[in-house]
């Protein structure tokens, strides 16, 4: 659009997904859960349904009269990004597993984290579906510094990136399933679904109970300038979308040196406790 508008040639770029046959060799999953998939795709191919647009436009309007969000946004000026940035650095990690930090130190117990992954293989910058997910558990340690647990945290992120399978995990398990099955969770969900075996399959994979405690996606830095021309950007949101299977969604995304950090919730919780919980972990990140 920005292109557009200062008089640029537009350049097609093609939509990309990462199909599990372009997933790396290496990433194969252990033979039981290979084993496990395999036994739900044979008994919904016997008992399974179809399911059609109108029941896709039932399941929003039925999640959309029992839920509300609530998003809360922090700006972060190019002189507090900066100062984050050192501040990681200076602890030897990365900014995700610092921000990270803040939210866990303010909760008690073991928080469950699921973290977006960049899944591309080729290095390409085409939109489309290319993200896999970890997911860490970590409980803030308080006789340890804030540095330390960042770096607790960061270990246990860079160990399951560094496993492949556990990397690709995700994009291989859901793309192993069959797309109707997949359907038939979320038809489950809205109450739309009777079937057993997605009522089977939504518990196991913790749809309906053990729900992620915090989701965060840092698209870093975005590839693109901020100014066109006579045109400029001046100002921008990255809002993650509402998941199923988490509680608090948690979006960071940085253009020039200004990154914002937004907080998506359900508001299923006590709103009020929830907001100042967010403003407590920024004012820390600020300090």
């Amino acid at each position: 659009i920005m292109n557009a508008l200062n008089g640029k040639k537009i350049i097609l770029k093609k939509i990309r997904n990462l199909p599990i046959e372009n997933i790396p060799k290496d990433c194969e999953m252990p033979f039981l859960i290979r084993l496990y998939i395999n036994y739900y795709n044979y008994v919904w191919k016997k008992n399974g349904e179809v399911f059609s647009v109108e029941d896709s436009k039932k399941i929003h309007n039925i999640y959309w009269k029992k839920h509300k969000t609530t998003i809360r946004v922090e700006h972060f000026s190019s002189l507090e990004q900066n100062r984050l940035v050192k501040k990681a650095k200076q602890a030897n990690v990365r900014l995700t597993s610092y921000i990270l930090t803040g939210f866990c130190e303010s909760k008690a117990g073991k928080i469950s984290t699921g973290v977006a992954v960049d899944g591309r293989i080729d290095h390409n910058r085409n939109m489309g579906n290319q993200a896999t997910g970890i997911t860490v558990n970590f409980k803030y340690n308080k006789k340890l510094s804030f540095s330390q647990n960042a770096r607790s945290i960061q270990k246990k992120i860079d160990k399951k990136l560094n496993c492949t399978w556990k990397k690709y995990f995700v994009l291989n398990f859901m793309g192993s399933l069959s797309g109707t099955l997949i359907d038939s969770i979320y038809m489950y969900l809205s109450g739309i679904c009777k079937n057993k075996i997605a009522e089977k399959l939504a518990k196991s994979l913790g749809y309906s109970e053990n729900l992620r405690d915090l989701s965060i996606t840092n698209l870093t830095k975005l590839d693109i300038p901020n100014k066109y021309g006579p045109y400029s950007i001046r100002d921008f949101l990255f809002i993650p979308p509402i998941i199923s299977y988490g509680k608090r969604l948690i979006g960071i995304a940085t253009l020039g040196d200004e990154m914002y950090i937004t907080y998506n919730l359900i508001e299923n919780f006590e709103i009020d406790f929830e907001i100042n919980y967010f403003d407590s972990v920024m004012g820390r990140l600020k300090e």
